[in-house]
């Protein structure tokens, strides 16, 4: 776990295959996490009798566990007749709320899964392997601006040209559209196969980050003569972290590996206080605390924000707040007034920035829902 996305601290193993399962013969590799209604479900890849690979789903009521295997595989039939039931990722989809498993080596499968989540939703499996492009495993789906953005890897996790590429869809089932390589090498820093990646967005803002394994050079590389070293497979991987952007049209820039990594992400404990509602004509009252050591810079830009049904903009307005680095806490009031036009569905939201460091968010925004 981490507060900062740069120092890590070792919690536990939360899961011991094959002693805390009844099917698997062991060798978990790439996980992945989910909560929902207060249980964690962690989903893995694994052997099964044979040296196949299954996808497994275990649960638990914290992320740290203890899980609690679910007793049986989730996937264990390729929907090809090829490849491996590995690198499974679940996604949430924001816009229909179901659950949906991506997986695949040789093929990207989804199904969605069934209220549980330890089971699917018969009917629901499809093959959706990008058409003309470079795949080989390790689906991942995000959604950002009503795009649905599919990452996978292509190549294998100990060649140096192993990669992150994307396509984007209307659909969390797709089709997939584009065939783009995000995640390059960079011999001239000795960073080979950056790939298998996760994303990860700071919440209330667009604030994104790609996390992945990569093989450094000379430790990543097996030895076998002095001066010369194997290029593939790789024997040691790294976990690293990096900034994603994307442009004005929605395209995820090109990201070149760094050594540096990123500044560590610094969580405060600004938080709000309201008793107002959204309505037609209302009055707002937001009061913002800042205690003392929660914010680094003593002015910040509050902007204001009423979206309708559609999500679409009709009103903006913005406060500038000074004064805000004391000897102990500090208190500052919004006062806003809705438009007329308020109506069930409208969303009021508060937006804290820093007016100094590119208008960085300060703190996860304010939300009003009008009923």
């Amino acid at each position: 776990s981490s507060e900062d996305l740069v120092n890590w601290k070792h919690e536990t193993v939360i899961l011991d295959l094959p002693k805390d399962t009844v099917w698997s013969t062991g060798n978990a590799w790439a996980p992945c996490i989910i909560e929902k209604d207060g249980k964690f479900y962690f989903y893995f890849s694994a052997n099964v009798n044979g040296g196949a690979k299954a996808v497994g789903v275990a649960v638990a009521d914290s992320p740290t566990g203890p899980f609690v295997d679910s007793g049986k595989p989730l996937v264990n039939v390729s929907p090809t007749g090829g490849g491996q039931q590995i690198d499974p990722d679940v996604f949430h989809d924001p816009v229909s709320g179901k659950y949906y498993l991506y997986w695949g080596n040789g093929y990207m499968a989804v199904a969605e899964l069934a209220d549980d989540m330890v089971s699917l939703v018969p009917g629901t499996t499809k093959v959706i392997t990008p058409q003309n492009a470079a795949y080989r495993e390790a689906p991942y789906v995000f959604y950002r601006n009503g795009k649905y953005y599919f990452l996978w890897s292509q190549d294998d996790t100990g060649s140096p040209n192993d990669q992150v590429r994307y396509g984007v869809s209307d659909s969390p089932t797709g089709p997939i559209v584009g065939n783009y390589q995000i995640l390059f090498r960079d011999d001239s820093n000795w960073i080979y196969g950056p790939a298998h990646n996760s994303v990860l967005q700071i919440p209330g803002t667009d604030e994104w980050y790609i996390v992945y394994h990569r093989i450094s050079r000379p430790d990543g590389y097996k030895q076998i003569d002095p001066g010369v070293y194997n290029f593939g497979p790789g024997n040691h991987r790294e976990v690293c972290i990096d900034r994603m952007y994307f442009d004005e049209n929605g395209n995820i820039l090109p990201i070149t590996p760094t050594l540096k990594g990123v500044d560590p992400f610094v969580v405060n404990t600004i938080s709000y206080r309201s008793v107002s509602s959204l309505s037609s004509g209302a009055e707002i009252i937001v009061d913002i605390e800042f205690p003392k050591g929660s914010i680094k810079t003593d002015t910040a830009v509050a902007i204001i924000c009423v979206y309708d049904n559609d999500n679409k903009l009709i009103s903006v307005k913005t406060q500038q707040l000074e004064g805000l680095i004391g000897e102990d806490t500090v208190t500052k009031t919004i006062t806003y007034t809705a438009p007329e036009e308020v109506k069930a569905g409208y969303k009021f939201k508060l937006f804290l920035l820093d007016q100094f460091i590119n208008l960085k968010p300060l703190a996860i925004p304010f939300t009003l829902n009008a009923e």
